[in-house]
């Protein structure tokens, strides 16, 4: 019987740490994202056939990818997308509100990051995470 609970055990935990982690080779990223010499303050997000992770630049555009809780990013060829977070390309919560609920159309909001860079396919940026730490800069034009 005794034996019987511990093949259970050893199975359970087996499926449990199944999962957990990054599966094969992995890397992080950080980095910075600019336009005019200045930090944007951007959400960054990098495509891959296997993966999207992202992470938010700060007001200097320092950003640091996560994926969900992990900063560990599965090797491989991206495409990024960098799109506005700045107060100016945000609408109101009541804005919203009115939306959501068919009083109003979505308010236009200025964005001071290119259309282009918002789309995967538009941005023209790419870039291949290795192993270890990957610095990636990116200068917006």
């Amino acid at each position: 019987m005794s034996r019987i609970v511990a093949v259970v055990c050893l199975v359970g935990c087996a499926v449990l740490t199944m999962g957990c982690g990054a599966s094969g080779p992995s890397g992080t990223v950080s980095g910075t994202v600019t336009m005019d010499g200045q930090g944007v303050p951007a959400q960054v997000a990098f495509k891959s056939d296997n993966a999207t992770v992202s992470g938010i630049s700060d007001a200097s555009g320092a950003f640091t990818l996560t994926n969900g809780d992990s900063s560990s990013i599965p090797v491989g060829k991206y495409q990024v997308s960098v799109t506005d977070v700045s107060g100016d390309a945000q609408m109101s919560q009541a804005d919203y509100d009115a939306m959501m609920t068919g009083g109003a159309a979505a308010p236009k909001t200025e964005s001071k990051i290119p259309a282009k860079y918002a789309s995967f396919g538009s941005s023209g940026l790419e870039f291949t995470v290795t192993e270890g730490a990957n610095t990636f800069d990116i200068t917006l034009e």
